[in-house]
């Protein structure tokens, strides 16, 4: 019943619209329908597609359109795709967040820290290792609906059926592919670009078709936003060095975050030796932050061995 609801909306709009955005809106719709299974998610449904009709309706008559002489093919995100995507960038492993926590308590305890500022890293920590899992919702709903048109002059980026981008072949200076995570496809202006993410139907085809318009690079110097993640989980270490007092707990906790440290200035000092694509110069803070962070680890160490 859902599907013909839609199929009566969808011949609101102009033939051409329909001939060449028709069968994707209607993918679209199927996976959202099986996506929601409850009442109030239903109802957020109908009132998504409402507002849609409302708004791109009168668009979509008003724009002047050229007539679609090529059978265009469609890369779009399933649902199944959108759960992948946030599970391996988004949702941490919940026992990750409580190991972390157990940790920092035990440590603090053998330490001998003072109780309350304990408790507000720990808290802290909660909060940060929450805000991803808080924000799923608006990641999915910001993918959802979103589309490549590949034709044979132009790329055309859609999201919920409208076109947000289109960039001619001529446009496309290059491709930067990085290894399991996506295609960015540049131009010469930074605001004119568009990000294929790997978990595209038919991500493979869409690359070969694209490497024969411009250059495909690989994009290998990631290691330093993979450090990255991995430092986040490091400052809460941090943070029981700084609040210890006892020097047999301290010493391994400054080793610790030490080496972190030094790997957070080294990444910022020389992020990658293969480079392929041009990199901004390492911001003053950004190596003042790890510089200042050793120095209160020694402060530290010196105010606890005197």
């Amino acid at each position: 019943m859902s599907e013909k609801i839609y199929a009566c909306l969808l011949r609101l709009y102009p033939a051409a619209f329909r001939k060449e955005y028709g069968e994707a809106m209607r993918q679209v719709f199927r996976d959202r329908v099986g996506a929601e299974r409850s009442a109030i998610g239903r109802i957020r449904l109908w009132i998504d597609v409402l507002c849609d009709c409302a708004v791109s309706l009168p668009r979509e008559y008003w724009r002047p359109r050229k007539p679609a002489t090529l059978q265009m093919e469609g890369y779009r995100l399933s649902e199944e795709a959108l759960a992948r995507m946030h599970h391996g960038h988004h949702a941490p492993h919940p026992f990750l967040p409580i190991a972390c926590v157990m940790l920092i308590g035990l440590l603090g305890v053998l330490g001998n820290a003072p109780r309350w500022p304990l408790y507000g890293v720990c808290l802290l920590f909660t909060l940060f290792t929450a805000l991803p899992v808080l924000a799923s919702r608006r990641v999915k709903r910001h993918w959802r609906g979103y589309e490549l048109i590949l034709e044979s002059d132009q790329i055309l980026e859609m999201r919920d059926g409208a076109v947000t981008l289109v960039l001619l072949k001529t446009e496309i200076a290059r491709l930067l592919e990085t290894p399991d995570l996506g295609l960015a496809i540049l131009t010469g202006e930074p605001s004119r670009s568009i990000w294929a993410p790997s978990a595209l139907s038919g991500y493979d085809e869409l690359r070969e078709r694209l490497s024969a318009w411009a250059p495909l690079e690989r994009n290998d110097s990631v290691r330093g936003a993979a450090w990255h993640g991995v430092l986040i989980w490091f400052w809460p270490i941090y943070a029981s060095a700084l609040l210890v007092r006892s020097l047999y707990v301290l010493a391994p906790l400054v080793s610790i975050a030490a080496a972190a440290l030094l790997l957070a200035l080294g990444f910022t000092l020389f992020p990658g030796r293969k480079r392929t694509v041009a990199r901004p110069k390492p911001s003053p803070l950004g190596m003042a932050i790890p510089l200042v962070m050793l120095a209160l680890l020694a402060a530290k160490v010196a105010f606890l061995v005197r």
